[in-house]
């Protein structure tokens, strides 16, 4: 059986990355494209391997969960009470792309303590997604390659363009300024490349390439591995060559056993059966596509926010020329036929699915809300997904890449090349605008910083920070306020201690009826901790903890008293 899975593993590889005349020289164009325009968007700050002081928010996260398993001495799991004391907790509820934290710590011995390489993984991201965008486009062109097709500059410039329309999607860069995993979308474009790859291989060769491509998707995150879930099985679902119901349905079950082992395998179903709030908030505007929150250079429409988490978790601009893009396919395919030699029918249904999705159940017209009511299973299942605005990147991804496809089949050779460039040039223009927003943001942002009192440490050992209420429990009015797991977790992270506070994408609930039962936390003091109460926790237990804590307030936190257990003598 071995032997067997190897003899056709090694088939497939060799058939998926086989290599055409000249696009060894059209990958080093694409490399260099994405070390310019990281640098436009990004700046040169995020490549200072030593500068910590712009992770925030969310990246303090990802940081802080990285910084912690590298550190974490004896453990190559994920499961650790580090942060979550005394409870163990999967690190991958910290978004850390858990398919490279586990054999980077292999390698952690190499890198200094302190530093980070965001800034170059970002850089990657680029690289990827325009490599894809890249293949991707030259794997349409192949579906419809004429005699002379080879000759000329002309299927150069349409790959590259389909490199740099994938390249410089504003929803990209929107992750960019605020989530690690949530930019590795190059896993999508990539699906469509091997989706487009694999559509007429044997069932065998289809199943190694589709499933390993969702393996590797789950193991970053499980939004992008529902949307490449979504990308392959409509795919899958809408093969021409090989329409036959017994092989879709076992393409379709192999998807999703893959899919939800994948997940079990990274540590994500630990948090599965958590709906935490924000479904239909951080959605999709019907009018997304053309929102680009006043920012873009040559389409600044700043549309209202009725839900007030659709400026971010909703931004879905496609940019001017990729609009322009869109409607010119539009009008080609009404007044032409349909190819069926493009997987047009599948690419228009994943897209429409995606948009759909993205809306959620509250659907929203600019300033206009319609309640739309499904099944209580189904709207218990989409609840899951808070964030449901982000379902459309996979979408505008497959728009791009059948957009280019169809103008270069339906119009004639220089005439389709040269409107696909000029396309191009005018989506740069117009994302240049969001791309310096972006670079401006990161250039401003800065962490919370925290003093810790000598005297909270002095003549004693200190293994643990107690945090009363913890994020987890009451993030509004935890000491320090929204922000301290970037506090507590630099503090704790720095000296080497656990803590009982953290803020992860899903809170399991053993972990909330553990931390958040503050009479029974409090009923037992640990001589090893340091105390941050609140002054309302402090003031409504001040009973139980006055003979076992000496409180006073902190000269940095406001409304917090800092304690030390008391020693009896």
């Amino acid at each position: 059986m071995l032997p067997t899975v190897r003899f056709y593993s090694a088939r497939f590889l060799k058939t998926l990355f086989r290599q055409r005349s000249g696009q060894v020289q059209g990958l080093a164009i694409v490399g260099v494209l994405a070390v310019a325009w990281a640098l436009m968007s990004l700046g040169t700050r995020p490549f200072n391997i030593f500068d910590t002081e712009w992770l925030w928010g969310d990246f303090a996260q990802v940081y802080l969960g990285w910084s912690k398993h590298m550190r974490e001495p004896g453990s190559w799991g994920l499961l650790s009470t580090t942060a979550s004391d005394p409870i163990p907790l999967n690190f991958s509820l910290f978004d850390p792309m858990p398919i490279l934290m586990v054999p980077a710590k292999l390698i952690a011995w190499m890198f200094p303590a302190g530093t980070q390489y965001f800034g170059f993984y970002f850089l990657l991201c680029l690289f990827l997604q325009a490599t894809f965008g890249y293949l991707a486009t030259s794997e349409v062109l192949e579906l419809h390659k004429e005699p002379d097709d080879t000759r000329g500059w002309g299927p150069l410039l349409i790959q590259l363009s389909g490199a740099v329309l994938c390249m410089t999607m504003p929803i990209t860069l929107n992750r960019f300024s605020g989530h690690t995993a949530l930019s590795s979308q190059w896993l999508l474009i990539m699906s469509i490349w091997v989706a487009l790859r694999t559509r007429d291989s044997s069932l065998r060769a289809w199943l190694i390439g589709n499933c390993a491509m969702i393996l590797l998707a789950t193991g970053f995150n499980p939004y992008l591995a529902v949307m490449v879930g979504i990308s392959l099985t409509g795919m899958a679902f809408f093969q021409t060559r090989l329409f036959n119901w017994q092989i879709q349905i076992v393409k379709i079950a192999a998807l999703a056993a893959t899919g939800l082992f994948g997940l079990w395998f990274f540590g994500f179903t630990s948090g599965a059966g958590v709906a935490e709030g924000g479904y239909g908030v951080f959605s999709m505007n019907m009018l997304g596509p053309i929102d680009s929150n006043g920012f873009a250079t040559l389409l600044p429409l700043d549309i209202v926010d009725p839900t007030t988490g659709q400026t971010f978790e909703g931004f879905n601009y496609l940019g001017l020329g990729l609009i322009l893009l869109i409607l010119t396919m539009s009008i080609l395919l009404y007044r032409t036929s349909i190819d069926s030699r493009l997987p047009i029918v599948a690419a228009l249904t994943i897209s429409c699915f995606s948009y759909m999705l993205a809306l959620s159940t509250t659907v929203t017209f600019s300033g206009v809300t319609f309640v739309a009511h499904l099944p209580e299973f189904a709207e218990n299942i989409l609840k899951r997904f808070r964030g449901s605005g982000r379902f459309f990147w996979v979408g505008a991804f497959w728009l791009t890449i059948i957009a280019v496809a169809v103008l270069v089949r339906r119009l004639p050779g220089r005439l389709g090349v040269t409107i696909i460039v000029l396309i191009t040039i005018v989506q740069c223009i117009d994302v240049a605008g969001y791309s310096l927003k972006t670079r401006h943001a990161i250039s401003s942002f800065q962490r919370l910083h925290y003093t810790l009192p000598a005297e909270a440490i002095a003549g004693r050992t200190v293994t643990t920070v107690k945090v009363f209420p913890p994020w987890q429990c009451d993030p509004f009015h935890t000491p320090g306020g929204v922000r301290n797991y970037e506090i507590f977790g630099f503090l704790t992270l720095d000296h080497g201690w656990t803590t009982n506070s953290f803020y992860a994408a899903r809170t399991p609930e053993n972990q909330k009826a553990y931390h958040c039962d503050y009479a029974s936390r409090l009923s037992e003091i640990d001589p090893t901790a340091i105390y941050f109460l609140s002054t309302a926790i402090h003031d409504s237990y001040a009973a139980e903890i006055g003979s076992r804590l000496n409180c006073k307030p902190d000269e940095e936190l406001l409304e917090t008293q800092i304690c030390r257990p008391m020693v009896p003598d």
